[in-house]
């Protein structure tokens, strides 16, 4: 099951899923979950009861068109069942609905874009997202949301 994280869970699993992102600053993990810092917003996915994957999502600044995915993990004993794959379509599609309500844009313009950085590209290549650019062992990608094309998706 996917759900929006809680705030009062910052303080337990941060601890849990900081060593997974060992490139995040020591406590800006829970200073993200717990205050929303950098404008980042969390669902988890639960297993019998038990989080077992984070995802991050929020608008690239001031922008509600411009989207940053990120930071996410999941716990080792749950990798390859299906968990991240879970948390990506849901954090898309609360950002179709959040770029829905804005209203399109001219046509042949991408309504939104969403960024993501990773050391797996492949995995996001899967989801429509490009490789834009390579960073400190890590590549940028980017998908262009057009909603028009996003029906049935």
């Amino acid at each position: 099951m996917i759900r929006p994280m809680r705030q009062d869970e910052a303080s337990t699993l941060a601890p849990q899923f900081a060593p997974l992102l060992p490139w995040l600053p020591q406590g800006t993990l829970y200073a993200m979950m717990r205050f929303r810092y950098e404008r980042r917003w969390f669902f988890v996915a639960e297993r019998d009861g038990e989080v077992v994957g984070i995802g991050a999502y929020g608008p690239l600044g001031d922008s509600r068109r411009h989207w940053l995915l990120g930071p996410a993990a999941t716990l080792p004993t749950h990798r390859g069942k299906g968990v991240g794959t879970e948390l990506i379509k849901a954090r898309m599609d609360v950002i179709r609905v959040a770029v829905a309500a804005l209203g399109m844009v001219a046509d042949g313009m991408p309504d939104a874009l969403i960024y993501v950085s990773s050391k797996r590209p492949l995995t996001w290549v899967r989801f429509g997202f490009a490789v834009v650019a390579e960073r400190d062992g890590s590549s940028i990608l980017r998908r262009d949301l057009s909603l028009a094309l996003e029906v049935g998706r």
